[in-house]
């Protein structure tokens, strides 16, 4: 599948091989560091990579730019982090099953990816598999960093928030859950109608 880009084609593809699952744990790790100022150094697990659903985004000469990561039984990465006794107390946790959830985790774009690229080729194709995923819900985790600003726009449903229970992390994080329904909404509202005016004063500054 390919997208249109702002300047050029992306495509996207699902990452299985022990080589390219390395580049993209590689490349995620990198960004994390780079875009939390070297707050956040974090090894992800290949396991995890490998028993999942990764998708990255490759560039015309098939160069790994991003990607993100589905997966859609448990263990889930997000509710590792949040406490024993909060899971137990969570409404959401305790009545919807494994089986109606699924997590969307490890989103993350290098330096040759802009932006505007991200938001205009990459986001529709993220929004696009949360809704063919047919799940009630879907988990997503933010670190108390500029990086949680992605997941905020969402308005998602807060199920915790305070120091991460995975004993990788020692960060403040935000667990949430939301609905298709949700996603699409906010996908619309803050990426779809907002977009057009950048891009337009983006000429504008360029001809200036």
């Amino acid at each position: 599948m390919a997208l249109s880009g702002v300047e050029q084609v992306y495509k996207f593809r699902r990452i299985e091989g022990a080589d390219e699952l390395s580049n993209f744990k590689a490349g995620y790790e990198k960004n994390l560091s780079e875009r939390s100022s070297n707050e956040l150094q974090l090894s992800l697990p290949i396991e995890y990579l490998s028993t999942s659903r990764v998708v990255g985004v490759f560039d015309g000469r098939g160069q790994l730019l991003g990607g993100f990561v589905m997966r859609f039984e448990p263990p889930f990465r997000c509710l590792q982090a949040v406490p024993e006794a909060v899971k137990s107390r969570s409404p959401l946790l305790q009545s919807v099953p494994d089986a109606e959830l699924c997590e969307l985790t490890c989103i993350w774009r290098n330096r040759a990816l802009s932006t505007m690229a991200f938001a205009t080729a990459v986001w529709p194709k993220i929004i696009l598999d949360c809704v063919r995923s047919q799940r009630k819900f879907i988990l997503g985790l933010g670190f108390e960093n500029r990086m949680n600003d992605t997941y905020q726009v969402w308005s998602p449903q807060l199920i915790y928030r305070g120091p991460s229970a995975a004993p990788e992390t020692s960060v403040g994080v935000h667990i949430f859950a939301f609905s298709r329904t949700r996603i699409v909404a906010n996908f619309v509202t803050n990426f779809v109608l907002q977009v057009p005016g950048k891009l337009l004063r983006r000429r504008r500054k360029t001809k200036a």
